[in-house]
């Protein structure tokens, strides 16, 4: 049997859409179509703690979209995780509310441990891994995370809210 399912990653910079067919018997994933659109939802955060309403506006514009995406599809199921900037922003709940109430997208936002947990999931099906020590390391727009890993499974990971777009906020290059 085969399950379309369609999963949202609402990053701090970057909102991905990912439609997938899935054999439920043999778990082979076929990937339908992948599209990404820059949001910079995180824009302004490390500044003000909160996110920004041009920031909220680009945000809702993309989900809209992609929830008119979504209902042309009628997947089995929808999944829309949301990482570092929504964990770091104190009206991600007000927005996330907004989103549901527009589009009916219900939005959950995980953990730091949980990203990890998913990225190297990810890495695990596109890499080969052995009994050996890996680390895994996934910079992000909001946050970083590593993995400490084997072909065994996660010995331990850390997520840090040091991402690229955070960094650049509070150290902007300049020119010496």
């Amino acid at each position: 049997m085969e399950q379309r399912i369609v999963i949202i990653d609402c990053g701090t910079n970057t909102f991905n859409l990912l439609l997938a067919k899935v054999n439920t018997a043999t778990h082979e994933v076929t990937f339908l179509h992948e599209e990404k659109r820059a949001v910079k939802i995180g824009k302004g955060l490390t500044e003000k703690g909160e996110f920004t309403p041009e920031a909220m506006h680009r945000a809702l514009e993309v989900l809209l979209a992609y929830a008119e995406l979504i209902r042309e599809w009628n997947p089995e199921q929808v999944r829309v995780l949301a990482t570092a900037g929504f964990r770091l922003s104190n009206n991600a709940s007000v927005f996330i509310e907004q989103v549901y109430r527009e589009t009916g997208l219900g939005i959950e936002v995980i953990s730091g441990e949980h990203e990890a947990y998913l990225i190297y999931q990810g890495a695990r099906h596109a890499y080969p891994m052995t009994d050996q020590s890996h680390l895994i390391m996934d910079i992000g727009g909001g946050s970083t995370e590593f993995i400490h890993c084997s072909n065994a499974g996660i010995h331990h990971c850390w997520s840090f809210a040091a991402g690229a777009s955070r960094l650049l906020e509070v150290l902007p290059p300049s020119d010496p």
